[in-house]
């Protein structure tokens, strides 16, 4: 016979069976229930041999033995069970963990590359940076250098401003100068006028009268060197007309005093020769003056008045250079 699982007390012909708990319905491990079977037969050969009082204390002690065992033996399955499962979990963990160490390789690895390339684009950043201040110097000393020349441009300006504003005044003093020699010469050219008519109405008055007294070749010789001598006569008097006023002409510049009196020579033969012209009498003696007219032409060629100002503005640049 087999011990109950339950423990409790068992009958079998009249013998007794010692269990721990009463009314226990908890079923045994297979390994418990035949090792306790094996006991129990024992114990039966025991009673049968010797008496029932031999196996009565060592039947509750075993068992509560057999009980301890079935309860080891239930712990450790639940055990084996619960490592089975840690196993499993560990499993997991470790596979969890794997992907998890490359993936923080591979994180890892990205992050020295992008390390990499932070560190390359900030060197690159540095060098644009140090050519963009470069090109900043550089253009902060071309700035200052215009500057520089700006003032230097400005205040060159200034001064050829002054000049101008000079030459400027030395321009309207010599048109000044220009219009009052233009004046003196209409006044010189009328007066030489009313002096030709003057002097060809008293040639023609002396002529008449030599002619009404002549009666041969020898007045009339005479009369015609009287009327040479009036002829050479009127080219003198512009010449003498030009220096009778030397208060005038000695309010022009020191410079210009030789153009003046040639400008004013020249004017005077200009009169000359419109004064021969008209004049009918002896023709002789023009063609002398007119040779030494044309000579004065040539050494005075060119008089204009833009020659003139040139000629005085030149000798003022050089003064003021």
């Amino acid at each position: 016979m087999n011990l109950e699982d339950s423990g409790g007390s068992l009958g079998l012909g009249g013998e007794t069976v010692y269990g721990t708990h009463e009314d226990s319905h908890v079923v045994m491990s297979e390994k418990v229930q035949s090792l306790a079977g094996s006991i129990y037969q024992e114990f039966e050969r025991m009673i049968a041999r010797y008496d029932e009082d031999v196996v009565k204390t060592l039947m509750p002690l075993l068992v509560n033995v057999l009980e301890c065992l079935d309860a080891a033996y239930q712990q450790n399955q639940e055990q084996d069970v619960e490592l089975e499962l840690l196993r499993e979990d560990n499993e997991q963990l470790v596979t969890q963990y794997e992907r998890e160490k490359g993936a923080r390789k591979t994180a890892e690895q990205k992050l020295l590359e992008y390390e990499d390339a932070a560190e390359g684009e900030r060197k690159e950043l540095a060098a644009r940076l140090e050519a963009l201040e470069s090109i900043v110097r550089m253009l902060e000393l071309k700035h200052k250098n215009s500057m520089d020349h700006a003032g230097r441009l400005e205040e060159r300006e200034a001064e050829l401003k002054k000049e101008y504003a000079k030459l400027h005044e030395r321009y309207t003093e010599l048109f000044k100068t220009h219009v009052d020699y233009m004046e003196r010469t209409k006044l010189l050219h009328s007066g030489q006028q009313l002096a030709n008519e003057r002097a060809e109405a008293g040639r023609l008055n002396s002529n008449r009268i030599n002619m009404g007294r002549s009666s041969g070749p020898i007045s009339f010789g005479f009369a015609s060197l009287e009327n040479a001598e009036t002829v050479d006569s009127v080219p003198s008097s512009p010449i003498s007309s030009t220096h009778s006023s030397p208060s005038e002409l000695d309010n022009s510049p020191k410079e210009g005093v030789t153009k003046v009196e040639r400008g004013q020579a020249t004017d005077s033969l200009s009169l000359e020769n419109k004064s021969m012209v008209t004049s009918p009498v002896s023709p002789q003696a023009p063609t002398t003056n007119n040779s030494r007219i044309n000579t004065k032409k040539e050494e005075r060629s060119g008089n204009t008045l833009y020659q003139e100002l040139s000629y005085h503005v030149s000798r003022n640049l050089y003064k003021h250079e």
